[in-house]
Parts: structure tokens; sequence; C-alpha cells
């Protein structure tokens, strides 16, 4: 593989390269281990991971809930979890605007949540503030997409889902 970075020294090309295949596979792991507790296919997973990385405000250390969330949110509301992805990730980026949207999708927000949410990414806590919403959202979805995996029909997507995995 050949990367063009102008002024990068040998060193931290290779350390880019290092971080970008940790970065893949710990979404090829969580694409993975999603699709055994829930109804939704290792592949669909990794392009909602993939949605969800293009949003720049959104931190490793929340990436696993915010997956998670646009799956539980595809479960509860329908919709694909990548379309999903896009909206949840829309809303965290921008957390005040964010809740706006949302509140047009039926999730509630109370007026101290506003308020903490407006504070907190006034004063640049951005994590702080998608903690907020992404709380209010696991009250609303939360274990919408591993409850759908635990039932009869979720079972049997899941070890479809598996057989395909192992055909690849």
């Amino acid at each position: 593989v050949f990367v063009e970075m102008p002024g990068a020294s040998p060193k931290e090309i290779e350390q880019r390269i290092t971080a970008a295949e940790q970065q893949k596979k710990a979404v090829e792991d969580l694409a993975t281990s999603l699709s055994l507790v829930t109804p939704f296919e290792d592949d669909l997973i990794q392009k909602t991971e993939n949605m969800i990385l293009t949003f720049t405000n959104i931190s490793k250390e929340i990436f696993p809930q915010v997956t998670e969330t646009a799956l539980n949110m595809a479960r509860a509301l329908g919709g694909e979890p990548v379309q999903q992805s896009i909206a949840l990730g829309k809303a965290l980026n921008d957390p005040i605007q964010g809740m706006t949207a949302l509140r047009r999708v039926g999730v509630s927000f109370t007026e101290d949540q506003v308020k903490v949410v407006k504070a907190l990414q006034e004063s640049g806590d951005i994590m702080g503030a998608q903690k907020i919403i992404l709380k209010e959202l696991a009250v609303e979805f939360g274990g919408s997409a591993r409850a759908a995996g635990q039932t009869f029909t979720g079972q049997l997507a899941i070890a479809q889902n598996a057989l395909g995995n192992v055909a690849e």
C-alpha cells in the first residue's frame, strides 16, 4: 500500500497505518460481537459503523454505544441501521441542534436536559452533551436490538448470519 503524506516521516506514516489497521480490527470485532446478539448481519453493522466514523465529533470512547444505539433505533423506529446512524451522527455531531431533530422523530427531552446539553456544548464538552443524548436514547430505545435477537425469529437471523459468515 502506497500512502502519500507530504512532510510526514516514514515513522509517522507507519504509525498512521498501524492506527488505521487497529481501527479496522476494532470495527470488525464490534460488528461481529453485535451480530451474535442482534438480528443484524455483521456487514450491515460495519456499514453502520463506517457511517458513524464520518462524524468527527464522535470519539472512540462512545463509538460502541453510538453503534448499538443506531441498531436499537433501527429496530424500534424502523428503517435501516445506516439511515439511523446518519440521523444519530448528525444529532451527536451538534448536540444542541441534534436534540431538535431527535424530537421530530419522537424522542422526548426535558427542559433541564436541554439546558445542560446547551451549557456543555457551549463550554466545549461535546462528549458530555452527547452522553446526555445517548442516555435518553437508551431510556427510549435501549436494548431493542438485543431483545429482537432473543426472539425465535431473531435467533434464526443470528444463526443465518453466522452460517453466512462461515461461507465468506
